[in-house]
């Protein structure tokens, strides 16, 4: 029996046996509050794990198209519909992004015919997608799409795509209903997070097998900089200086899975009763005739927050670089959110000082949603937490990466634009949920 042969055995052996703990877990995690709309979306959100979960050996297959590309000089084009920021898709959750791939950067001679190239959707496509795919289609490049594979606005765009990682909905991807027979608790941009997320991790791991391992970005949080500065300086791509061992297929998948099932269930068995106070005031304001602030700052919820029956929810991207100097978002903070507003605050780690001045001097009332800092690394993302109306606690590990890999010095593959679609959505469920039993 070959080594290899033995570790992949290992790997599928550990996968089950998480598995029959994932189902224990979730089987008393579900015994008590399922009538709670938002516990109801948080078992859609264990079963989309579940689906990706069966298709990985697909997902496999389309990592190592990429990594056989990308090892022989293609490199990695994110497609943002209609050719601007932030698009629909999971590019902006997967490109430039802290845990994931820093793919070659700065200006390189790449094979274009080598190249791979995401696009995806959450729902009707921008005019000018079709362009975009073709231009690239034409060129040679591996495209992946990502999105509802029902909806008939995208049957040309699914010709010009060599792969699709599908959601499983169509244009109403919703999958919750109110007393008044209404809908809400969507769900194509948690799928196509959970998919780009299980693609990158096949990806690195059939470069693995090709005796090469992709070079990581690190979180902007941590201090020690001097990774990111290293290697872009380099140009990014493959270490000449890391070397891991080869990761059996489908493994680096299921575990990025299993790290992210975890935290749904941990967020459903502690964090519920905040999310139902969050909805209650949220709620409140709106019947008031008041909108509330959304002040985000992350990769999944650019184009989600807003724009579909949540009309409570007034979208801002609030991005301080966690410090560092970013005076423009602040301004634009400034200028267009109300005084006394209330504000739901979704971010990735903490909060530093400089934006909690911001929320204190416009006199806004605050629900923080955040990812828990570290305060002997980062004493200034930690504001005192009297000071919010509500904290509810994304739960991940600091610096947003959840994985560790063999012989590799930093964690990788983050879960926070998986956790922050999950508990949107179940805040917005809650507050759907309250103005419907009003109607």
């Amino acid at each position: 029996m070959s080594l290899w042969y033995k570790i992949s055995a290992a790997a599928v052996f550990l996968i089950f046996a998480s598995l029959q703990v994932y189902s224990e877990q979730r089987n008393a995690s579900t015994s008590s509050e399922d009538a709670r709309i938002s516990h109801q979306y948080i078992n859609f959100a264990l079963e989309a794990c579940d689906t990706v979960e069966k298709n990985i050996p697909e997902i496999t297959k389309i990592g190592e198209v990429m990594a056989s590309r990308f090892l022989a000089g293609g490199n990695f084009i994110g497609l943002y519909n209609g050719g601007a920021f932030p698009g629909q898709g999971p590019i902006n959750e997967v490109e430039c992004r802290a845990g994931g791939v820093m793919f070659h950067t700065g200006k390189r001679e790449d094979v274009p015919a080598q190249n791979f190239a995401f696009m995806g959707w959450q729902r009707d496509p921008n005019p000018k997608d079709i362009d975009i795919l073709r231009k690239r289609h034409e060129q040679g490049a591996f495209i992946i799409g990502f999105g509802p594979k029902n909806l008939q606005s995208l049957a040309e765009h699914k010709k010009l795509c060599d792969a699709w990682l599908d959601t499983g909905f169509g244009k109403d991807d919703t999958v919750l209903t109110l007393s008044n027979s209404s809908r809400t608790g969507h769900v194509n941009n948690l799928m196509n997070v959970l998919n780009a997320w299980a693609v990158m991790a096949e990806f690195v791991a059939a470069c693995t097998r090709q005796g090469q391992m992709p070079v990581m970005y690190l979180s902007i949080v941590h201090n020690e900089n001097d990774w990111n500065k290293k290697y872009m300086a380099k140009g990014g791509g493959v270490h000449d200086d890391i070397k891991v061992p080869p990761i059996p297929p489908g493994v680096l998948a299921h575990r990025y899975i299993e790290a992210v099932r975890g935290l749904i269930i941990r967020f459903g068995d502690t964090q519920l009763p905040a999310v139902e106070k969050a909805a209650s005031l949220i709620a409140s304001e709106k019947i008031a005739g008041r909108d509330t602030v959304v002040a985000y700052n992350g990769h999944s919820l650019n184009e989600s927050v807003g724009m579909a029956e949540d009309s409570w929810a007034k979208f801002i991207e609030f991005f301080n670089f966690y410090g560092y100097a970013n005076p423009s978002s602040m301004l634009q903070y400034v200028k267009k959110t109300p005084n006394d507003a209330l504000v739901l605050r979704i971010d990735q780690t903490g909060m530093h000082y400089n934006d909690w001045c911001v929320f204190v001097g416009k006199n806004q009332r605050l629900i923080d949603v955040t990812g828990p800092n570290n305060a002997a690394l980062r004493p200034d993302l930690g504001p005192p937490k009297e000071g919010c109306l509500v904290s509810i606690d994304l739960g991940y590990e600091f610096g947003d990466a959840a994985l560790s890999i063999d012989g590799y010095p930093i964690k990788v593959f983050p879960p926070s634009g998986v956790v922050q679609s999950v508990v949107y959505e179940c805040i917005n469920a809650e507050v759907m949920a309250k103005l419907a039993a009003l109607k």
